[in-house]
């Protein structure tokens, strides 16, 4: 993969193209783009500041960590981009974006770093490089597709910032004005002749991946939904036909071939649904887990036993490697089997730095390509969730809230993350209760990480939390050398 990324240096003369190939060569297929995954593809490394600050500052590059990220190639090639981890989800994906078109454009070369410089002999890259990012994760024709029209709504569908997606939107107004998206000649005319033919085109392109990604968002299984959609789809697809019909053209003048020949693009087969429509629910789920969790480097394949140590350690009767192989055995056999596995839930418990939320991710990944419904969540923000439920004021924070709480008491999994990090107060006690025994009561299955023991659990929750978690869940024990210790120890 490296040697793909090297050889992609100025592949491309043109900012459009380079974006496009992109896109085409990592199989993108859907937005929001995500970029650990194209940069996995590319096999460029991305690296946080926060873990990583002593190791630039050894390695001189301090100087770059004043910017929002940076591009670097050391000697033997190796491609990297570290960006800035205390900024937003959205701007942390334009920032990568805006790296990976240093790489792509050709301006980072070997041992030749590239951050958001201000000097004036630089500036013309780094809007090249802007132009490029915000091609990569809007591309029009998708934006069209989708009508997706304004600032606000091309941020809400690429997970992009508001100043980039409102550069989008102007851009977006000038192609409507030329007209440019119609290439057929009947397209048009018919289109001119039946403005709402056109609208009915959006909307039939548009409901099916939106009523997914919301379904799964509250944490439920989409498939009530769709059956809904699908009775909502017939009755556009009649009208539609109706108005052709109107204006004196047959009702498939303008059909395709569909791109599924089991359903005919319709997502169902009878009464069962069609495997496109199981794996565009599988790629929704797995864009929406990407949004917290880098899924495209973590998976049950790239976990590295070389982290653990061969020999006893203190304190245990086996070595950390002779453990985590049954560990990864236990989280594999769970994942792959879910629903069918003989334990329901599991508590990851160990020191930091030992793989709990690799781990985690790796299960997430798993289960959400199997169609369940995933939510993945660290304590810290499930619990505030359940305190604005309670005491928001805002009609609009309620709800959102409300759809939170929903999703961690009813998705088919619900990874907690870090439990124990959160200041325990007693509404603390009482959500993680109702969190506990909510899922136990309706059989939803749920794993939990933690830096706390069993032991040490007990003296911090209610005597009913610990007999649950006791009781219920499976520990895995999580012992070792911190692991981000031993990779920051690599890169010097």
């Amino acid at each position: 993969m490296e040697q793909k990324a090297a050889a992609a240096y100025g592949k491309y003369r043109g900012i459009r193209d380079a974006a496009w190939q992109c896109l085409l060569d990592c199989g993108v297929k859907d937005l929001p783009v995500q970029v650990s995954l194209v940069a996995a593809q590319l096999g460029v490394g991305l690296f946080a500041y926060g873990p990583n600050r002593e190791i630039l500052r050894q390695s001189r590059l301090e100087a770059l960590l004043e910017a929002m990220g940076f591009a670097y190639a050391d000697p033997s090639g190796r491609l990297m981009v570290f960006y800035n981890d205390e900024t937003s989800l959205q701007q942390i994906r334009f920032t990568v974006a805006h790296e990976l078109g240093h790489i792509l454009l050709g301006h980072v070369g070997p041992s030749t770093p590239r951050g958001r410089l201000l000097e004036p002999s630089v500036q013309k890259l780094e809007r090249a490089a802007d132009s490029f990012a915000i091609r990569l994760l809007a591309p029009s024709c998708a934006l069209w597709a989708k009508n997706a029209c304004t600032a606000e709504e091309i941020s809400a569908l690429c997970d992009i910032p508001l100043d980039a997606a409102g550069k989008r939107a102007r851009r977006m107004r000038e192609l409507r004005e030329r007209n440019v998206w119609l290439k057929s000649d009947l397209e048009r005319e018919l289109y001119a002749r039946e403005p709402r033919l056109a609208e009915l085109d959006k909307q039939l392109m548009r409901t099916m991946p939106e009523v997914i990604r919301l379904a799964l968002r509250r944490g439920v299984s989409p498939v009530e939904d769709m059956q809904r959609l699908r009775s909502d789809s017939l009755a556009l697809q009649e009208e539609y036909g109706n108005l052709l019909e109107g204006i004196g053209m047959a009702r498939d003048a303008l059909e395709n071939k569909p791109a599924c020949a089991l359903c005919g693009d319709s997502g169902w087969r009878g009464t069962e649904m069609c495997s496109c429509l199981k794996e565009l629910c599988a790629q929704e789920q797995f864009q929406e887990l990407s949004k917290l969790l880098l899924l495209g480097e973590q998976s049950f394949d790239s976990f590295q036993m070389d982290f653990y140590g061969q020999n006893i350690w203190p304190g245990q009767s086996t070595s950390p490697r002779a453990n985590m192989e049954l560990v990864y055995e236990v989280c594999l056999n769970y994942a792959e089997k879910f629903g069918r596995f003989p334990l329901k839930n599991l508590f990851l418990s160990g020191p930091p730095g030992l793989g709990k939320t690799f781990l985690s991710a790796c299960i997430a990944r798993s289960v959400s390509q199997q169609g369940r419904s995933v939510v993945y969540d660290t304590a810290v923000s499930v619990f505030a969730q359940f305190e604005n439920r309670k005491f928001q004021r805002d009609l609009e924070g309620v709800q959102s809230a409300r759809d939170d709480a929903r999703r961690y008491l009813s998705c088919d999994l619900l990874i907690l993350d870090d439990l124990g990090s959160e200041l325990t107060t007693p509404f603390v006690q009482s959500a993680l209760y109702e969190l506990v025994n909510s899922r136990l009561s309706t059989r939803r299955h749920t794993v939990i990480s933690s830096n706390l023991t069993m032991e040490a659990a007990a003296k911090r929750y209610s005597p009913a939390i610990v007999s649950r978690l006791e009781g219920e869940y499976h520990v895995l024990h999580f012992f070792g050398e911190d692991i981000r210790l031993l990779k920051k120890q690599q890169m010097i």
